[in-house]
């Protein structure tokens, strides 16, 4: 029997979710940092708070192990603390155990 033919992303599922969030966040984002592109989305959305607690980053990432990457690439990370890995797909929302390790929130 073939294998099922895989579901394109729902790109406009993706979008309205991030539209949410950066209605919600999007005038406390760090302004040295890009925010993610609505035409350029991966399904994971990386959201971080900086250490102060007054700015956001966000960033989108195809899988949490390239979100723990990009999270640990970063310069001075210690300046920021994820708040969760949010799936743009399904809604599913992680937290961090630690910079490498997710459970759902």
């Amino acid at each position: 029997m073939p294998a099922p033919p895989c579901r394109p992303p729902d790109v406009v599922t993706r979008r309205r979710r991030l539209r949410d969030w950066l209605d919600r966040h999007g005038d406390q984002l760090d302004p040295d940092h890009e925010p993610p592109s609505m035409f350029e989305l991966a399904p994971w959305l990386l959201v971080q708070r900086n250490v102060w607690g007054h700015q956001y980053r966000a960033s989108t990432h195809a899988t949490p192990a390239q979100a723990a990457v990009a999270y640990q690439a970063q310069q001075y990370p210690e300046d920021w603390r994820i708040v969760e890995l949010l799936n743009l797909d399904t809604g599913r929302r992680l937290t961090a155990v630690d910079a490498i390790r997710w459970r759902v929130a």
